[in-house]
């Protein structure tokens, strides 16, 4: 495997809050000294098992926006009884307190005709069902629509322990046997899995749902399908990879595989994704159906087996930054084609694919792309055999693409230069690092100004550091940005971590946020750290994640102590308008320099930060 994707599994900490103005209640389950009967919910009188508790409802006050914390051990299956008719408005959570620690034997609510159910997060459990069966499976039959259902940070399996199958327990367990995940709703959709990791089954996951979203997955050790169903509609696939069992010879193990009733399929994204070991890459032939507007980039399609990407009637679908090759010993050819269905009068057209290796392009507009066919690949990789396809030295593929549209990183997540390579990833690229510490001043009329502190920087600045923004050069995946893992120790002061008020990802600024409350305001010199948890979106903890800063009043210069550097500093900067070039002589954050900075500095005038 050259692409892993790492599930961060996170302590629980805190209270849920929901963005409803409803109320908000956190109760407890434990199925080992737990009374559904006789507790209340409480931490000290925790209700039995999830089961009992939905199944039963116990005349519990269990409502939209509550959190169920589910203790170490075995809840059950959470199937209709404990779902149908329950159409919450708000996300009701069942969490476990230690992740993979609580079992569930499958989470199910099939709707053949009566009531649906809605807004439900399961998170953190091991989810592994009995005798083959699915493990985790939503079905809209008839009757109530169901919608808004999460999946996150589960290992969710239909059998345990597939090491001692023969192909013969292939053949008849896992094909006939069940999909791990199988969702179909109808209606609004809203179906997410997040940060799973979903094994041993037929299908790796058949989802039928719009508005459906994968992300932070690893699907293995299936062999029918890897992504079966699907859609139709509002699609986002993202940071996942996909290994199919190798090799499963009966059956065409299609990374995508959209050959049913549905459609069109409309507005697809599907970025940094890989798959090995598929006989197909993607079929999306269904019926009378199309696809229209996907954009699908730096992706990673490996096969020992028959057709590549085949997309019917195709209609202004972008490929950015693909690698899509053949197995090292297949006579095949992978490459794209976009067929005319006569079963409708939509006609493929507006198709773009830019700095993409494939086996041929389907006639799709291409530019700064390399036909695989003229090449040879042991030349092109660091080493093909090996499955390692990142470009080796000297590889037809660096610096062969276009900036213009290219993705702004590769599949692992690094960033891509100015000039970027063909394919999925970058030679050379830039590991997940931190890249900037700057502080925020609020000055009055003249708003909130962030300013760069360097290592062993100096924050002069009256209130101290109130919040940082710690730019990365990488997308960084935003649920392992939290408070906790954000540490603060001070020279004199110790271990101040309990001052991090939030810390949040802002992807729109590429930077981490936090917020100090109190703020760290001491004359003192502060070290903040980034747990090796906070990582890149597409996998791999951040480097460069520590620094250290100095917060001294009137130290306007830097320099550790407050000297008539300082004093001459301000004077020369006084009447200046307050900017990024100014702010830091704005000590008293009045939003002008003037002479009440002059005076505020002249009297810390002596005064100094600890001594290394």
């Amino acid at each position: 495997m050259h692409r892993t994707v790492t599930v961060i599994l996170v302590s629980v900490v805190g209270v849920f809050l929901t963005g409803s103005a409803g109320r908000c209640a956190e109760y407890y389950c434990d199925p080992v000294g737990g009374d559904t009967a006789g507790g209340d919910g409480s931490q000290e009188h925790p209700w039995g098992t999830l089961q009992s508790v939905l199944e039963t409802r116990n005349g519990s006050p269990v409502t939209a926006g509550d959190r169920l914390i589910c203790l170490d051990g075995d809840h059950g299956t959470i199937g209709g009884a404990a779902l149908a008719g329950r159409m919450n408005t708000d996300w009701t959570t069942c969490e476990a307190q230690n992740k993979l620690k609580a079992r569930l034997h499958g989470i199910k609510h099939w709707n053949s005709g009566g009531d649906g159910t809605a807004y439900w997060k399961f998170k953190g459990f091991k989810v592994w069902s009995d005798a083959a069966a699915s493990a985790v499976y939503f079905r809209d039959q008839a009757g109530q629509a169901s919608h808004h259902i999460w999946i996150e940070d589960c290992d969710v399996r239909t059998v345990v322990d597939t090491s001692h199958y023969t192909q013969d327990d292939w053949d008849a367990l896992a094909k006939a046997g069940a999909n791990a995940v199988y969702i179909i709703l109808k209606g609004p959709g809203y179906f997410t899995i997040k940060n799973c990791f979903v094994s041993n089954s037929a299908y790796g996951i058949q989802v039928v749902s719009n508005h459906m979203t994968i992300q932070g997955c690893e699907f293995t050790n299936w062999v029918v399908d890897g992504l079966g169903g699907v859609g139709p509609e509002n699609v986002l696939i993202e940071d996942s990879v996909w290994h199919a069992r190798r090799y499963a010879p009966l059956y065409h193990s299609d990374a995508i595989d959209v050959t049913g009733t549905g459609g069109p399929y409309r507005n697809w994204t599907i970025r940094r994704c890989a798959w090995y070991d598929i006989m197909h890459a993607w079929r999306v032939n269904n019926g009378a159906s199309w696809c229209e507007n996907w954009l699908v980039e730096n992706v990673l399609i490996e096969t020992p087996g028959g057709i590549g990407v085949s997309m019917q009637d195709a209609v202004d679908c972008t490929f950015k930054n693909i690698t899509m090759i053949k197995e090292f010993a297949s006579a095949v050819t992978p490459g794209f084609s976009f067929p005319d269905n006569p079963d409708n009068d939509v006609h493929p057209g507006g198709n773009t694919i830019i700095n993409s290796l494939a086996h041929g392009f389907g006639g799709a507009a291409t530019t700064h792309c390399l036909d695989a066919d003229t090449v040879d690949l042991a030349t092109v990789f660091v080493d093909w055999q090996g499955r390692n396809f990142r470009p080796r030295d000297g590889s037809p593929l660096i610096n062969a693409g276009t900036p213009t549209g290219a993705p702004a990183d590769d599949l692992d997540g690094n960033l891509r230069d100015g000039q970027p390579d063909i394919g999925c990833y970058e030679h050379g690229a830039s590991a997940p690092r931190v890249t900037g510490w700057r502080s925020r001043g609020d000055h009055g009329t003249a708003g909130s100004v962030w300013v760069t502190l360097p290592e062993d920087g100096v924050e002069p600045r009256a209130g101290g550091i109130r919040a940082l923004r710690i730019s990365v050069n990488c997308a960084v995946d935003p649920a392992t940005v939290t408070a906790s893992a954000v540490g603060v120790n001070a020279r004199a002061g110790g271990d101040l971590s309990s001052r991090v008020q939030s810390a949040t990802w802002e992807p729109g600024d590429g930077a981490i946020l936090v917020a100090f409350h109190p703020a760290l305001a001491e004359a003192d010199r502060y070290t903040v750290t980034l747990a090796e948890t906070v990582t890149a979106a597409a996998g791999g903890a951040l480097s460069d994640r520590s620094a250290t800063f100095g917060v001294l009043a009137g130290d306007v210069d830097g320099s550790g102590a407050v000297t008539a550097a300082d004093v001459l500093a301000v004077r020369e900067a006084a009447g200046k308008a307050v900017d990024v070039a100014t702010a830091m002589k704005d000590v008293n954050c009045s939003g002008d320099v003037t002479g009440d900075d002059l005076q505020a500095v002249q009297k810390c005038v002596g005064t100094a930060l600890p001594q290394e």
